[in-house]
C-alpha cells in the first residue's frame, strides 16, 4: 500500500505540474484518469492477494477462488474501460469536429481571399479603363488622359471649381444662412461626428459638396437636373439655379467661346457682364448674335456669346460612377466580413489604399465631403452620424498617403479624418 499511495502523490503532482505548463486540459485529464486507473487496479491486486488464496496446495488452481476474482475483477475494469473507451470517444468526436471546424475555416479563409483579390482587379480594370478627352490650356491642343492621369486632370477641374465658387460667394457676399435651407444647416450643426471634428466652417463644406457635384454630373441639362435633385431640401433653390447658371457660363477649352469666356473672367465687372449675359440669351432665345451687340462692357459693346457650346464642366459620372461604387463594395466586404479578424481587415485595406495614387486619394476624399459619398464616415442618408465603429476612413486611414501640406483653399485633410 505504501507503493500505491507514494505512486498516487507522485502522479497527482505530475498532473499539476502538466496543468500548470500545458495548456491542452484534457489530455492532462485523461493522463490523470489512466495513471488513476492504473494504480487502482494494482491496489486492487494487492488486497486480493491477500485475501485469497487462488492455489489449492498441490500447485494447481483453486477455480471456486479464479472464478470470484474474475468476477470481481471483470466487474471492476470492465466499468473503467467502459468509461475510458467513451473518453476517448469523446475525444474522438471532439477532434474530428475542431478537424472539420479548421478545414471549414481554411476553406472561408481561402474563398474570401480569392474574392478579395478579384475585387480588387476589377478596381484596377476600373481605372485602367478611364479615358478623357481635354484640351491643354497652354499649348491649345487635344489631349487623352488616361487612368491613373485622369485623377490629376479632374483634381485640376475641381480646384477651378473652388475658386469660381470663392468668387462668386465673394462678390455677392453671401454667408452660410444665404446659402443652407435651415432644416439641413441644423442637421449638420446636430452631426456627432462634425461636432466632434469641429467642422464648424459650413460654407467650405457647401463648397465643397457642390464643386464635387458639378465635377461629377457636370452643369449640362441633364447634370443640373440631377443636382437639383440632390440638393433639394438642402441649399436654397435659388442659390443653387444661380450659382450652377454661373457654371454653365465657361465653355469647355475646345470650344471657339473659351477666349471670350477668359476675356470677360479677367474683368472687374465680370459678374455684372455675365447677368447681362443671361439676360440678353433669353432675350434673344439663344440665337447666335454679332459680338458688337449694344449691351454692356466698354464702349457699349458686348462680347456675348450662345448658350449652345460645350460645357468645361461637361462631368464625370460614366468615368468615376462605378468607380467609386466598387470601391465602397470592396472595402464593405472586408469591414463586415465575419471570417476576417481586425488585423486581417486592416492587412487587407492597406493593400486597397495601396493601388490608390496620390490623386486618387483627394479626389477620394472630395467625395466623401460630398453628399454622393458621405456614407462612408460623416453621416447616413438622413444626415444622421455613422457609428464611429463604421466610419471607414478613418478606421481603415484610407486617405492617410494625402500629403500633409494643407490642399486648395487651406484644406486640411487631417481636420475631417484625423
Amino acid at each position: 500500500m505504501n507503493i500505491t499511495f507514494f505512486s498516487i502523490i507522485i502522479t497527482l503532482f505530475i498532473g499539476i505540474y502538466l496543468w500548470v505548463k500545458n495548456s491542452n486540459k484534457e489530455s492532462i485529464l485523461i493522463f490523470l484518469f489512466c495513471t488513476f486507473c492504473t494504480i487502482l487496479s494494482i491496489s486492487f491486486y494487492e488486497v486480493i492477494a491477500k485475501k485469497y488464496e487462488i492455489f489449492n496446495g498441490i500447485g494447481e488452481l483453486d477455480m471456486n477462488a479464479t472464478g470470484q476474482v474474475g468476477d470481481f475483477i471483470g466487474g471492476i475494469v470492465g466499468t473503467l474501460v467502459a468509461t475510458f473507451s467513451i473518453i476517448l470517444l469523446y475525444k474522438t468526436l471532439t477532434a474530428q469536429r475542431e478537424s472539420s471546424n479548421s478545414q471549414a475555416s481554411e476553406f472561408a479563409k481561402s474563398q474570401n481571399e480569392s474574392r478579395f483579390f478579384e475585387l480588387l482587379r476589377i478596381h484596377r480594370d476600373n481605372v485602367s479603363e478611364i479615358e478623357f478627352e481635354y484640351t491643354e490650356k497652354i499649348k491649345n491642343k487635344n489631349k487623352i488622359a488616361k487612368s491613373r492621369h485622369f485623377f490629376v486632370v479632374a483634381h485640376k477641374q475641381l480646384e477651378f471649381a473652388f475658386l469660381e465658387f470663392d468668387a462668386y460667394l465673394n462678390y455677392h457676399n453671401l454667408s452660410s444662412d444665404d446659402i443652407y435651407e435651415d432644416s439641413y444647416l441644423n442637421k449638420i450643426k446636430g452631426n456627432k461626428t462634425i461636432i466632434k471634428r469641429n467642422l464648424n466652417d459650413y460654407q467650405l463644406l457647401a463648397k465643397i459638396d457642390i464643386c464635387y457635384l458639378i465635377l461629377f454630373f457636370g452643369v449640362g441639362k441633364n447634370g443640373k437636373e440631377e443636382i437639383f435633385q440632390i440638393l433639394q431640401g438642402k441649399y436654397k433653390t435659388l442659390f443653387v439655379n444661380n450659382i450652377l447658371d454661373f457654371y454653365r457660363m465657361k465653355p469647355s477649352g475646345s470650344s471657339k467661346h473659351y477666349k471670350t469666356w477668359k476675356t470677360l473672367i479677367q474683368d472687374n465687372e465680370f459678374f455684372n457682364n455675365y447677368e447681362a449675359i443671361l439676360q440678353e440669351r433669353e432675350d434673344c432665345d439663344n440665337d447666335e448674335i454679332p459680338s458688337n451687340s449694344l449691351s454692356y462692357g466698354h464702349d457699349n459693346r458686348t462680347a456675348y456669346y450662345p448658350n449652345n457650346y460645350v460645357k468645361y464642366y461637361g462631368g464625370h459620372r460614366f468615368r468615376l460612377g462605378h468607380y467609386y461604387r466598387h470601391l465602397y463594395q470592396l472595402v464593405c466586404f472586408l469591414h463586415y466580413n465575419t471570417e476576417l479578424s481586425t488585423d486581417e481587415k486592416k492587412n487587407y485595406t492597406r493593400i486597397v489604399r495601396g493601388q490608390l495614387s496620390d490623386y486618387e486619394q483627394i479626389l477620394f476624399f472630395y467625395n466623401s465631403i460630398s453628399q454622393l459619398g458621405r456614407v462612408w464616415e460623416l453621416s447616413d442618408n438622413k444626415n444622421e452620424a455613422i457609428n464611429e465603429n463604421d466610419q471607414l476612413i478613418s478606421r481603415y486611414n484610407l486617405v492617410k498617403n494625402i500629403s500633409k501640406r494643407p490642399l486648395v483653399n487651406n484644406i486640411q485633410t487631417q481636420s475631417f479624418y484625423p
